[in-house]
């Protein structure tokens, strides 16, 4: 805990990861984003400040090369990751809403905010959650 000032706090700490391998998570494919999860984060984003999800990009993967440096053909069966990149800033109780659109998400930056707030609405809450991540899908 810190106080840099004598009417605020600053707290911060540290949490075990619940996180599985994506390899061992379901993944969905590239065209159910498109046409299921990014209309269901639409159908919910007026809960949000802010919700936004970047277009899908392909997950570097540097292909393995053999004893002489040539590189290794790509498998028939192999498939790619893709990913997006996740924001969602808004009241906490708003994120329970985000909790079935949570597949393959991966947080790396969680800010829990207490705002001295006369009148709560829709977005709107003493308790704000700033959420940062990606969520991974497979490449079609």
């Amino acid at each position: 805990m810190r106080f840099p000032a004598v009417d605020r706090v600053e707290a911060e700490w540290e949490i075990s990861s619940a996180a599985i391998r994506l390899s061992d998570s379901r993944v969905d494919e590239a065209l159910h984003s498109q046409r299921n999860w990014l209309s269901s984060l639409q159908q919910i984003s007026a809960a949000f400040v802010a919700l936004k999800a970047t277009d899908a990009s392909a997950v570097p993967l540097q292909a393995p090369s053999d004893e002489q440096g040539n590189v290794l053909p790509k498998p028939d069966n192999f498939r790619l990751y893709q990913r997006r990149q996740l924001q969602a800033e808004g009241p906490l109780r708003s994120f329970s809403l985000l909790l079935p659109n949570l597949t393959g998400v991966r947080w790396h930056r969680l800010t829990l905010t207490l705002k001295a707030l006369e009148h709560p609405n829709l977005t709107q809450s003493r308790l704000n959650l700033s959420a940062q991540g990606e969520r991974y899908e497979w490449q079609s």
